[in-house]
């Protein structure tokens, strides 16, 4: 591997690094990709990591594959043309694709489900001010919404709660007495 590194010239060494780097790249992003995929409940900005996985495979391919025909004497105005309609191709058939692909969706959890469940406020409910915010868990997932009290008391940060009703997508809830 090193012989073959140290026959290089300076052009093709820095062909070989780039290509690598970005193969690198390519599949640390991929990785994640995948991982974040699978998790439940996870966000992923698709759109972005995407684009990199895109720009890194055919950066990638561009590079390895010039240097190989490089190598294989094919001249300089044969080498470029071949390589990037190559990774025109394989550009193409990258989108092509991602554009089959469908992006795994959370199922999404109607916040009456969590009428009569309990939960803890982490932004104190304060009457006539402003809405607080409450967490509560609904089938193991965990829903923040904002929250209103149906008594009109205050409740603080950290209290636990019952949601008793929802309106127009706030959770209407009392304070529970520990």
């Amino acid at each position: 591997m090193l012989s073959f590194y140290l026959s290089l010239n300076s052009y093709e060494r820095i062909l070989l690094i780039i290509g690598v780097i970005a193969a690198v790249i390519f599949l640390i992003n991929l990785t994640i990709e995948l991982f974040q995929r699978y998790e439940q409940g996870v966000v992923t900005k698709h759109g972005e990591t995407a684009s990199i996985l895109i720009v890194m495979s055919c950066l990638s391919v561009f590079c390895l594959l010039t240097l190989y025909l490089v190598k294989h004497d094919f001249k300089w105005y044969i080498g470029y043309p071949v390589s990037f309609m190559a990774t025109m191709v394989y550009l193409f058939a990258v989108l092509v694709i991602f554009g089959r692909t469908k992006k795994i969706h959370a199922p999404k959890i109607d916040k009456r489900m969590a009428i009569g469940r309990q939960g803890i406020v982490y932004k104190p409910i304060v009457p006539d001010e402003a809405k607080g915010c409450v967490s509560v868990d609904v089938f193991g997932r965990t829903v923040e919404s904002f929250a209103i009290s149906a008594d009109n008391e205050p409740i603080e940060t950290g209290s636990r709660i019952k949601v008793i009703d929802v309106d127009d997508d706030v959770l209407v809830c009392v304070a529970i007495n520990e």
